[in-house]
């Protein structure tokens, strides 16, 4: 039963925890069954090291990170404050990654990732949200313009 799923995942997290802890993969699920389980505390600890971990290559965690801390409805906290010169230069990097490398459009969520942590920082910091909007406009044009290509290649032994 589900009972049974669920200690089944949690035995198969300690397990990964025990052999890798080190990858922001894990502490991004163990921050989704906290997230889950409604332990808010717990989510933003597990994301708040999956963001320490791996801010670097995956955007999404920030907004994960981020949508824990500000909680529901969504409030700044000084600890967003304070992450927030932080973030927006990841997602500079992030936007300027898409634009110059197809690979982050085609091989990861990383631009859908960008697009949820600047819809989450124009709702915390309104201020600042053309900003924010101008990158959704970039990487979502930009996004859209690859996929369109890549969609109008033949179909080969290397794509589709």
């Amino acid at each position: 039963g589900w009972s049974g799923r669920k200690n089944r995942a949690a035995q198969s997290l300690a397990v990964y925890e025990r052999l890798n802890a080190e990858d922001f993969r894990l502490w991004k699920l163990k921050g989704d069954v906290a997230d889950t389980k409604g332990d808010r505390q717990a989510a933003i600890a597990a994301y708040g090291k999956a963001y320490d971990l791996g801010k670097y290559n995956d955007i999404g965690i920030a907004h994960l990170f981020v949508k824990a801390m500000a909680g529901s409805p969504p409030k700044r906290t000084a600890e967003i404050d304070a992450l927030q010169p932080e973030i927006e230069h990841l997602m500079n990097d992030f936007a300027l990654a898409v634009n110059r490398n197809t690979h982050f459009v085609s091989l990861s969520r990383n631009v859908e990732g960008l697009v949820e942590t600047a819809k989450l920082l124009i709702v915390l910091f309104p201020a600042d949200a053309a900003t924010y909007q101008a990158i959704i406009d970039d990487v979502t044009a930009k996004a859209e313009s690859d996929r369109a290509k890549f969609s109008a290649r033949p179909e080969g032994l290397l794509w589709r």
